[in-house]
């Protein structure tokens, strides 16, 4: 697992303004995986089966990590 690390209220920050519930940022972080991975089926980087998007929640260091293998975004963009 990468480890980033961001100011202490960045989840604060990118919710209050874009989402009235901050809870919505969950969903559409897993709506983001699963549209890299049905890019990297689309680009035949993955086949069918092999995408994968794993949670891991962590409620002592009040964190919440979702990883995929789908395609990604480039350095560029990053």
């Amino acid at each position: 697992m990468a480890e980033y690390i961001f100011c202490a209220n960045i989840l604060e920050n990118v919710t209050s303004g874009m989402y009235r519930e901050s809870q919505i940022i969950f969903r559409e972080y897993i709506q983001n995986a699963c549209d890299a991975l049905d890019a990297a089926i689309s680009q035949k980087i993955l086949a069918v089966g092999e995408g994968r998007i794993d949670i891991w929640i962590e409620p002592a260091k009040r964190q919440v990590v979702i990883e995929d293998n789908g395609t990604g975004i480039s350095e560029k963009n990053f």
